[in-house]
């Protein structure tokens, strides 16, 4: 039997029509994805979608319990995975979230694919942590698989993501981006948050996927939003990951070797060709943040959540958590964000899309909600070079180092260049506790 649970929304928007086709989706994990996606569910629910959920322990041990009356199956027990091959023979999947593991997001779309005939099948982020498998289904192998899985980044669809995302094209009078940094540090440690078993593959996979992500959707997906100059189309975009430095803190009860803290350099080679047919490049330097334990700066215990563009005129800065930009872009017909946490529009949108084996084509100059598998790929391919260029670990006492100390440290030991120091302190992109 599963308890009743209360979300604390039960008053949502209609922000769709009533269903008009039936929908079965099988919602794989019980886990902190499930407790961030409750909005989501009523909203799925009220819709009129099915959801069936399932674990690989008992629906009193999972970490967040689904509603009473949706059907739950412990697929860690004959009983259970039999209950749930019944159910599926009487009413199909149109649609699965794999909740789970990162290790079990690709055999879950495998495992259940053909129970989904021709549906969709949303990942949140990163893909796998299995590379091997993620190139094997990139294949031949499964080419009918490739076209039904999405992935889901919740960090990409926050509300001031999609908003900055407009507004770069209002932006030319400020002129080029010449530089980026993408930030993603948690004051908290892995432990007090208790996700040691989350976050057993250390920060890039969990956090430097995010901020790939939004490498990838502000300059390497097209229309190339933050790379475009006037007179000149961009021709192509290259990601050259120049060094990798992992640090972790001291005492830190994560398996040996992960790191809990990652800063990347990267630049990017942008290509483009003017109207008389000629071409040039040039370099747009990035620096990704990320980590768990360790704080902006020495005055400030809270967490750093945003990202920087430094244009040929001014700065501007997006702070991830607030929804807002400074300086503000009410000048440039900027809408105020609303509230969304990145968990509840991409999530109802994903899993009512009518299974088609692809998403709906996308406005000009928007981005959509879900990642396909191609743009997914590319993510994970990022984090295994960062993985393979990442150097020895460095070491910093959790709560007490600040994030300038800890850059500091990883440029002394030569990790990382002069370049990757911060200039400013990072406090224009705000802070959220």
């Amino acid at each position: 039997m599963v308890s009743r649970i209360s979300n604390g929304n039960d008053c949502l928007p209609d922000s769709l029509a009533t269903l008009d086709y039936p929908v079965h989706i099988h919602w794989a994990g019980c886990g902190d994805m499930l407790k961030k996606s409750l909005p989501a569910i009523t909203e799925l629910r009220r819709l009129g979608a099915r959801i069936t959920f399932t674990d690989r322990i008992s629906v009193d041990s999972v970490r967040q319990q689904p509603p009473q009356d949706c059907d739950f199956f412990d697929i860690s027990n004959a009983d259970g995975r039999r209950g749930l091959h019944e159910l599926l023979r009487e009413h199909p999947l149109t649609h699965i979230y794999a909740a789970n593991w990162p290790d079990l997001h690709l055999a879950t779309a495998l495992k259940y694919s053909d129970n989904c005939y021709g549906g969709i099948i949303v990942i949140p982020k990163p893909l796998d942590t299995n590379f091997e498998l993620i190139e094997t289904v990139a294949g031949d192998a499964f080419p009918e698989l490739k076209e039904k899985i999405f992935l889901h980044d919740h960090y990409r669809n926050k509300a001031v993501v999609g908003h900055m995302f407009d507004a770069f094209s209002k932006l030319k009078h400020y002129g080029e981006v010449t530089e980026f940094q993408f930030f993603l540090t948690e004051f908290r440690t892995i432990e007090e948050e208790r996700r040691l078993k989350a976050l057993a593959n250390g920060v890039i996979f969990d956090l430097m996927s995010h901020l790939f992500a939004l490498v990838q959707i502000f300059f390497t997906n097209r229309p190339y939003i933050a790379a475009t100059i006037t007179g000149s189309d961009v021709k192509d975009v290259a990601i050259r990951i120049n060094q990798v430095a992992r640090a972790r803190y001291i005492n830190c009860r994560l398996p040996h070797g992960v790191e809990t803290f990652a800063a990347i350099s990267l630049t990017l080679i942008v290509s483009y060709e003017d109207s008389h047919g000629e071409s040039s490049e040039r370099p747009i330097h990035g620096l990704l943040v990320a980590g768990k334990g360790v704080k902006p700066t020495q005055s400030v215990e809270a967490d750093l959540k945003g990202m920087r563009f430094k244009f040929a005129m001014t700065h501007r800065a997006a702070n991830l958590s607030t929804g807002s930009v400074n300086p503000p872009l009410a000048d440039l017909d900027y809408i105020t964000p609303g509230g969304e946490t990145g968990f509840y529009l991409p999530v109802v949108h994903g899993l009512t899309q009518r299974p088609s084996g692809a998403m709906p084509d996308q406005k000009p100059l928007t981005f959509s909600e879900l990642m396909t598998f191609s743009e997914a790929r590319e993510n994970a391919l990022l984090l295994k070079k960062s993985l393979l260029k990442g150097s020895a670990l460095t070491y910093y006492r959790p709560q007490e180092s600040t994030l300038n100390e800890v850059i500091s440290d990883c440029v002394r030991a030569g990790y990382l260049s002069h370049e990757c120091l911060l200039r400013d302190e990072p406090t224009d992109i705000g802070y959220s506790g």
